[in-house]
């Protein structure tokens, strides 16, 4: 059972779901920040685990403006004991136009692992 299944019968249900969410989206920048430093810096992530959605903006190295990335649908998906994360390329939009047609043509042809120590957080929490 997920956890947001729970949030939906309690009466403050979707502040705490909002919180869970805020939470989780401060530990998705800080693992991203690790991964794309050579490119830039993730300024904010805002997960919407009801929805699915995430959006981000990333500082890139070169822009004088930061960037933002709306992934419109995510999905989870569990084979034997791996967790791994997919998008829906076509959801993906970015304020740059080649970046968001870059992202729907390559999203699309991969799946990330979620980390084996995160696998059992994020199918609870997400």
């Amino acid at each position: 059972m997920r956890l947001n299944s729970i949030f939906d019968f309690l009466p403050a249900g979707g502040s705490l779901a909002d919180s869970k969410d805020r939470l989780i989206s401060e530990r998705i920048k800080q693992e991203l920040n690790t991964h794309v430093a050579r490119y830039g810096e993730v300024l904010d992530v805002k997960l919407n685990t009801r929805e699915r959605s995430v959006q981000l903006s990333i500082k890139l190295k070169g822009e004088p403006d930061p960037t933002t990335v709306n992934i419109g649908k995510y999905e989870l998906i569990k084979d034997d004991t791996k967790l791994w994360l997919t998008f829906d390329s076509q959801s993906i939009q970015a304020s740059r136009e080649w970046l968001t047609l870059l992202l729907q043509d390559q999203a699309g042809r991969h799946r990330l692992p979620v980390p084996q120590k995160y696998a059992w957080a994020v199918e609870f929490l997400g």
